[in-house]
């Protein structure tokens, strides 16, 4: 007995489906339908918040930059990203946040940014940009936001020049040689538990009260003197780790600290004297 061939075919026309049997090209030896109900509106909404949440979720893995981008894959994905950002505690725009941008077109992204986010606090701040002095307004905006949102953890890295950026700006590679002095309200961020600066010039104020918070400095390419240096040092009581590499116009440096655990000096090469008072090291 020869086995026979049977083939089902499921066919949807609208909402209806049916099915047909075919046994050796001979039709309908069987059929039947259904149909399917379209989900309610309350299912439909239920559904698409959960399509929302997953696309967050995948949207809080990828770097702001790449998350941003994600809003040309369809009408679904537009602003996605924004409820991410708005109640982010950790702001990084860091070096690879600049790539292929250029400076003018850089800050104005960085200001939509910084004007979009709504929370009270900031765990982390992190940037890499330059010290061009015609940004000088604009870094001295973003230091005041930093003093706002109560930052514990700054990042301030001045050394990019034009080739971070986008090579048609038509500026000259030396545009980023420039050091950009901190403005005084860096010396009133009073939640500052760690600040580490790239490429700038410090001259705390002569009222300074110091960082009550802060336990961890790192230095690289910083201009300031011993005794500023000192001052910054005593009126932080809680310092427990100091780096400082490529520091200009130390002088004379004394360092006085009874908590101080860590310390690291790299190719400072302005350093005359130094003295050194420190139990826990």
């Amino acid at each position: 007995m020869k086995h026979q061939r049977i083939t089902i075919m499921l066919l949807r026309h609208h909402n209806t489906f049916r099915s047909q049997t075919v046994v050796h090209n001979k039709q309908k030896v069987t059929q039947w339908t259904f149909n399917i109900k379209e989900p309610s509106l309350r299912r439909k909404t239920v559904l698409a918040s959960y399509q929302k949440n997953i696309i967050r979720h995948i949207l809080s893995f990828l770097p702001l930059k790449c998350a941003v981008k994600t809003s040309i894959l369809s009408r679904q994905w537009i602003n996605m990203w924004k409820p991410l950002w708005i109640y982010t505690t950790i702001i990084d725009f860091d070096e690879e946040f600049t790539k292929n941008l250029k400076k003018t077109h850089y800050v104005q992204a960085i200001h939509q940014l910084l004007q979009l986010h709504t929370l009270d606090k900031v765990k982390k701040f992190r940037m890499f940009f330059c010290s061009d002095d015609r940004y000088s307004s604009d870094l001295i905006e973003w230091i005041e936001f930093v003093k706002v949102k109560g930052v514990g953890e700054l990042v301030l890295d001045l050394s990019g020049n034009v080739r971070h950026f986008d090579s048609t700006d038509g500026d000259d590679i030396r545009w980023g040689m420039n050091k950009f002095r901190m403005p005084n309200s860096l010396f009133s961020c009073l939640s500052l538990s760690s600040l580490d600066l790239t490429r700038c010039i410090l001259e705390p104020l002569h009222d300074f009260k110091g960082f009550k918070a802060l336990r961890s400095v790192a230095l690289y390419g910083v201009t300031i003197n011993g005794v500023q240096l000192g001052e910054i040092i005593c009126r932080s009581p809680l310092l427990e780790d100091l780096t400082m590499s490529y520091c200009e116009s130390l002088k004379p440096v004394k360092i006085d600290h009874l908590q101080l655990k860590i310390l690291t000096l790299e190719s400072c090469f302005d350093v005359e004297e130094m003295k050194i008072s420190t139990p826990n090291l």
